[in-house]
């Protein structure tokens, strides 16, 4: 069917060659190629900012203890924490980011001025840290290794899990354990 055009060749100023055609019908088509890479900031454009995409949620455990450094170290040797992040104070107080695969938490000294005690301060914690891994049972022993001890061994639980417990040197209790098939 014969075309006639309605807009001439020409480059935009977004960088594509460009034509527009009408049909017999009226039926209007724009063909268009990549021309040019330009950054649209250079044509006026207006960026959206990534605040429109909606954000990434992540929650995190920071871990109050006394010897933060100890703690750093006891974590990597018992269950292979690899450090993120590591700031030592003056005061050698320590704040770290590790992570456990793809899992983070935190590591800080505690700071009483600021309610932030450690479980050795309050005489036990309050929070239980679940780390479910694929040989839970050589994880418990690598950790009862570098000084931690035992809640309860290891047990197969009615909810179809195998899992042990234990308190690091801080005062942090700790699920090790896996879903059973």
């Amino acid at each position: 069917m014969p075309a006639h055009i309605v807009e001439q060749s020409h480059e935009t100023v977004y960088g594509e060659r460009q034509h527009g055609a009408a049909d017999l019908a009226g039926h209007h088509g724009l063909f268009s190629r990549h021309a040019s890479d330009l950054n649209p900031t250079d044509w006026s454009a207006m960026v959206s900012p990534s605040a429109n995409i909606a954000p990434q949620v992540s929650l995190s455990a920071m871990l109050s203890v006394r010897h933060g450094a100890r703690a750093v170290d006891f974590y990597n040797g018992a269950f292979g924490a690899k450090v993120l992040f590591r700031f030592d104070g003056d005061n050698g107080e320590v704040i770290a980011e590790l992570s456990l695969g793809d899992h983070r938490f935190w590591v800080t000294d505690e700071s009483p001025q600021n309610q932030n005690f450690s479980p050795e301060s309050l005489g036990g914690g309050t929070v239980r840290m679940e780390l479910v891994v694929a040989d839970p049972a050589a994880t418990f022993h690598r950790a009862l290794a570098a000084s931690a001890t035992t809640v309860w061994p290891v047990a197969e639980q009615s909810y179809r899990w195998c899992v042990r417990g234990l308190v690091d040197p801080f005062g942090h209790h700790w699920e090790i354990g896996k879903p059973l098939s």
